[in-house]
């Protein structure tokens, strides 16, 4: 029974393995990759292998050229393997040609794409321009609040002046009668 559940799993796996085209940016990238993977291994030069093990180097040289070149084709083999994992596991072929896609797609435009100009003040304003809007309306509508208020706050004050001057007018008459009275 587990047995036949580990078979299962197996043949999942498998099946879920599906094999995408490589498109041409992913074919340079492996191209790069190999050539580094090589440079690299074959910077580790012999020399420095009998220079550390100078016994070993001295009593058995076909050994250590021997372990020399297993230990050069291993790393080889175990860093190819690696690429290979992160390839899979970061799904980076279905990546790469998605870009290879958005390239072909780009180059066939017929307007250009945008660019920076160089000047970050001009860059950003398209991308501020939207928060920007929604202030300035937000300002305005303050704006038109305030001097809703500011009119009705200057009506009060004028009729309360006008209601002064009227108190004010009807305290001189009185002033003047009642002076009048009393012969000032």
């Amino acid at each position: 029974m587990e047995n036949d559940d580990n078979e299962k799993e197996t043949e999942n796996k498998e099946d879920s393995k599906v094999t995408v085209e490589e498109g041409p940016l992913m074919q340079r990238l492996r191209h790069f990759l190999s050539l580094s993977v090589t440079k690299i291994v074959s910077s580790i030069r012999y020399s420095l292998f009998s220079e550390n093990f100078k016994t070993i180097h001295a009593n058995h040289p076909k050994t250590l050229a021997k372990l020399h070149e297993q230990m050069t084709s291993q790393l080889q083999q175990n860093m190819t393997e690696e690429i290979e994992q992160m390839f899979q596991e970061e799904n980076i072929v279905s990546l790469m040609n998605n870009l290879d896609k958005l390239i072909h797609d780009g180059s066939s435009r017929e307007t250009p794409a945008w660019r920076p100009s160089g000047n970050p003040d001009i860059d950003v304003i398209a991308h501020t321009m939207g928060e920007r809007l929604i202030l300035r309306n937000q300002l305005q509508e303050i704006v038109k609040e305030l001097e809703s208020r500011n009119r009705m706050l200057i009506n009060k004050y004028e009729k309360r002046k006008a209601s002064l001057l009227d108190v004010q007018n009807e305290i001189e008459v009185h002033v003047s009668k009642l002076g009048y009275e009393v012969g000032i």
